[in-house]
């Protein structure tokens, strides 16, 4: 098992260090390195992306982690763990929405039947 320690990616603002990224917080699990002649390979080939329009540096770990950092503060935008999949409550509010859904749709009928006098007759 490969371990990465220390600091493995660096933001600079004004050739002054304005934040740093640990890899144990970055990478976590680091059985998905390399070990190559000059380090550790943990950004997946081909996924390291400078977007300048929006400041931004996008990578995914070699273990399945998605980063988008704000290259002007060095602060993680956005993560997402594609191993962690949907949280319990995406997973529960899936499940809800189908009778939620009939149920709102069944009670909107009731009210529109009750609601008109020609239905009574």
């Amino acid at each position: 098992m490969a371990v990465i320690r220390g600091n493995v990616i660096h933001f600079y603002g004004r050739g002054s260090l304005i934040r740093r990224h640990r890899a144990e917080d970055l990478i976590g699990n680091s059985n998905h390195t390399a070990r190559t002649q000059v380090g550790y390979v943990w950004i997946k080939p081909g996924t390291l992306e400078h977007n300048m329009s929006e400041n931004t540096l996008s990578l995914t770990t070699t273990n399945n982690r998605a980063y988008i950092f704000d290259i002007t503060t060095g602060e993680i935008v956005s993560m997402y763990d594609y191993y962690m999949g949907p949280s319990t409550l995406t997973i529960a509010a899936i499940a809800t929405l189908p009778p939620l859904v009939l149920i709102l749709l069944a009670a909107r009928f009731i009210s529109k039947r009750k609601g008109n006098p020609e239905d009574s007759a």
